[in-house]
């Protein structure tokens, strides 16, 4: 289970994350976070590209949180060029997953009553993991040098050995995504400023607690 980062990174002092170190490096790095954001808007034209996108997105997020410098566009421009089939291909199991779930549930609620019901919290569940694997796989997309079978195994085992803080995103980042939704008129700026990359970055950031506990070779 067990892989180092893609470039060979070591620092001799390595990081401790934490809930201060986040905010900190929010602070020191929303500038290069809303370059991101712009330039991922930009990188989703065609649509295919979304997957890869998400990729460099998550990549940039975890090497300011290293505290390496960026080449926002260059980085994205790589997951493009060597993530583009890999991160489509995890995109779409994971979205196959994740409605087949919410299928499930809205088949077993609407199609059987009373103590039945309880079978629509098998595909709920699906769909619940499914959407907790998206930072850990892009993560490892980003970062581990991994085939795309064993980061989406690897994903699905995270979100369980690292159950706190898979729970503490889930409700960070849904909550973040509805919000930006339910208000996008007043929301616009901020969605193309740094909506989507705040939101990508706190993901990455709890899902690194895991990929370094369980996945990286070497410490951060």
């Amino acid at each position: 289970m067990k892989s180092g980062f893609t470039d060979g990174f070591r620092d001799p002092q390595p990081l401790e994350l934490g809930w201060k170190h986040l905010f900190q490096v929010l602070w020191r790095d929303i500038f290069t976070l809303i370059k991101a954001n712009v330039c991922f808007f930009l990188f989703c034209i065609p649509c295919v590209t979304i997957p890869a996108a998400f990729t460099g997105l998550h990549g940039i997020c975890i090497d300011i949180i290293r505290g390496k410098s960026v080449k926002v566009v260059a980085a994205y421009r790589e997951a493009l060029r060597t993530m583009f089939l890999p991160s489509l291909g995890a995109f779409a199991a994971l979205s196959l997953l994740t409605s087949l779930g919410i299928y499930g549930a809205v088949f077993y609620y609407h199609w059987s009553s009373g103590v039945m019901r309880i079978l629509l919290l098998l595909p709920s569940a699906v769909a619940v993991v499914a959407l907790l694997m998206f930072p850990y796989c892009f993560g490892m997309l980003a970062c581990v040098a991994l085939p795309l079978h064993k980061v989406l195994k690897n994903s699905f085992l995270l979100v369980f050995l690292n159950l706190r803080f898979s729970i503490c995103c889930g409700v960070l980042v849904t909550a973040m995504t509805l919000l930006q939704l339910k208000f996008w008129l007043r929301a616009v700026p901020l969605l193309l400023t740094c909506g989507v990359s705040i939101t990508v970055y706190i993901a990455a950031y709890l899902a690194l607690f895991g990929i370094q506990s369980y996945i990286l070779t070497q410490k951060l």
